[in-house]
């Protein structure tokens, strides 16, 4: 299982990808769970920077 850390000043969280290892661009964009982790990472780089998740 492959992973991505969130990272500002220090680790705020240690995201397990469990996306397919063996994958492509355009088929791993058009995953659901990629569209879960990507907008769970943006929600913590917003919520870093001091960012309301309403905006």
């Amino acid at each position: 299982m492959r992973r991505a850390l969130v990272i500002l000043a220090t680790v705020m969280e240690d995201l397990k990808i469990d996306l397919p290892a063996e994958r492509d661009q355009l088929t791993t964009r058009s995953l659901p769970r990629f569209g879960e982790l990507r907008g769970h990472v943006y929600r913590q780089i917003q919520r870093a920077r001091g960012h309301s998740e309403d905006r």
